[in-house]
């Protein structure tokens, strides 16, 4: 009898198993952390998403580390994006978490993008973006979590809420250093979630989302245009600790920074 018991056990638990693997949810789908300078794109989730060296120029290994002992310093002239018969892994998400580190060191005026699967990120795909500009003599930095939405354009609705400024009470200035940006797409409210250092900023809703874009793959590091080999709004500064996850979370706890 007991025996019985436990099998019927296991197999409820495998059973359990499968149909979360089925249900596709609460997943780290993929992982850079860049601790190997001879392997940059390598995927440490487990999952094989492995990311290769595009563009004019190489990503430099760095121990300028938010996370670890290793980082990626970027010029704006390469990425690291998906191989074109790899696919893009990120077409079958419905909701979605994106959670990296990133030091910006380029010029005033100008927005990278640091993840993106789409040409623009407006008409489809996932951008995130981190730009730095100037306003009354201030500098400071926007996030920008974007998911394609043809019903409502969705670039710049985030920027008064993710905004960071210099802090004038500190030694430090608050434009050079890291900062954790996280961005969540929710399938369920239509909804997309900032956070910047661990705190939540805002969530709007979309009209018309589609994570899915055709003939483009994942690119760290800016844009990528496969057919014309071209790398469009790379980003410059260093970039860390990038994890993608298949759900979108609630609490900043669930990712367990």
């Amino acid at each position: 009898m007991k025996k019985l018991v436990c099998l019927l056990l296991s197999l409820m638990m495998l059973t359990a198993s499968f149909a979360a693997l089925a249900e596709g949810t609460g997943n780290l789908i993929a992982h850079y952390d860049f601790e190997d300078p001879a392997n940059l794109g390598k995927d440490v989730s487990g999952n094989g998403n492995d990311l290769v060296v595009k563009g004019k120029t190489t990503p430099i290994a760095t121990a300028d580390a938010a996370v670890g002992a290793g980082a990626v310093q970027l010029d704006g002239e390469c990425v690291l994006a998906s191989e074109e018969t790899a696919g893009d892994f990120t077409d079958s998400l419905t909701s979605y978490t994106v959670s990296f580190y990133f030091k910006h060191q380029g010029y005033v005026g100008e927005h990278y993008r640091i993840l993106s699967t789409g040409y623009n990120g407006c008409q489809c795909g996932i951008s995130h973006t981190i730009g730095k500009y100037t306003h009354n003599g201030v500098q400071f930095l926007q996030y920008q979590p974007i998911i394609g939405d043809t019903g409502r354009d969705f670039w710049g609705r985030m920027n008064e809420y993710t905004t960071i400024h210099d802090n004038e009470e500190t030694e430090e200035n608050e434009l050079e250093t890291y900062h954790w940006y996280v961005g969540t797409f929710d399938a369920e409210t239509n909804s997309v979630t900032a956070w910047v250092d661990g705190k939540l900023c805002a969530t709007l809703e979309c009209v018309t989302p589609s994570v899915k874009c055709d003939h483009y793959g994942v690119a760290l590091g800016g844009s990528y245009v496969p057919w014309t080999d071209q790398i469009m709004m790379g980003c410059i500064g260093v970039v860390d600790d990038v994890r993608i996850y298949d759900y979108a979370i609630q609490d900043i706890a669930e990712l367990g920074e």
